[in-house]
């Protein structure tokens, strides 16, 4: 195990983002955690831990990516029943995924609750023209109730 790796636990952020989570959740009913950020930004990460202190499922949008016709296009049949059998059984879910918020609204979806991971890392490519479209449109980052810093000296 790499020494210089940090662990899950390690981020003080996390506790943070769950404990925020905590107060601001309304009730154990159809609530919807949305998880936002770059490619690489820690969105899985940050999903998995919420999911493991909060209780809930994390559904990850790379799991119902069609690949093969773009990267931004999901099986949402596929992902809308994964959504509401957890909310029809007045269960809260976590979401997690680049545009997250564009694949809820077509869902006739919105977060209770999300979190945008801003991750400056000059070894990422430019961000392409759709999610630049995204940003502009959605402004997650400017709409999201907790926005975690992720600079490059707490890159895991």
């Amino acid at each position: 195990m790499n020494a210089e790796r940090p662990t899950v636990l390690e981020y003080p952020e996390y506790q943070e983002i769950r404990d925020d989570i905590w107060q601001n959740m309304p009730k154990w009913e159809s609530f919807i955690i949305a998880i936002d950020g770059r490619d690489h930004s820690g969105k899985s990460s940050l999903g998995r831990y919420l999911s493991w202190q909060l209780g809930m499922s994390c559904l990850e949008l790379d799991t119902f990516r069609n690949l093969q016709l773009s990267p931004y296009d999901f099986r949402l049949d596929d992902l809308r029943r994964s959504i509401d059998s957890r909310l029809e059984r007045n269960r809260p879910v976590i979401v997690e995924g680049v545009t997250v918020r564009v694949v809820l609204r077509e869902l006739d979806h919105s977060p209770s609750y999300s979190v945008f991971i801003r991750y400056d890392n000059n070894e990422l490519p430019e961000i392409d023209p759709v999610l630049k479209g995204y940003y502009s449109e959605y402004g997650p980052e400017k709409n999201a109730n907790y926005v975690y810093d992720r600079g490059l000296e707490n890159r895991a």
